[in-house]
């Protein structure tokens, strides 16, 4: 619940105020937990994907941090939850690859 609280907080703040260490938080989680929580994936992305692009698609010198955090975020998605990636639904599946 208190990982659902910090991602709800991350999706509704104004840009300046979204912390890359949540995008960390998030694939260290990921990263030593995927296999347990790989079912998280969607929610995640869903509270973190659209408005992370949009922030770092604008202009590529602006938030690096945010940038950084988010390949890696996904990163460790890809290395322990493939099989839960691959059932996201073709919309969330799509704007994923293209955003790698």
């Amino acid at each position: 619940p208190l990982f659902e609280a910090i991602l709800c907080d991350y999706n509704q703040n104004v840009e300046g105020a979204r912390d890359a260490e949540v995008l960390s938080l998030a694939a260290a989680i990921f990263r030593n937990h995927g296999d347990c929580i790989g079912e998280q994936v969607g929610p995640v992305l869903d509270s973190v994907q659209a408005c992370t692009l949009t922030m770092i698609s604008r202009d590529l010198t602006e938030y690096p941090e945010h940038r950084r955090a988010y390949f890696d975020m996904l990163s460790a998605m890809i290395q322990r939850c493939l099989p839960h990636l691959i059932r996201l639904t073709a919309i969330k599946f799509k704007t994923l690859v293209d955003s790698m």
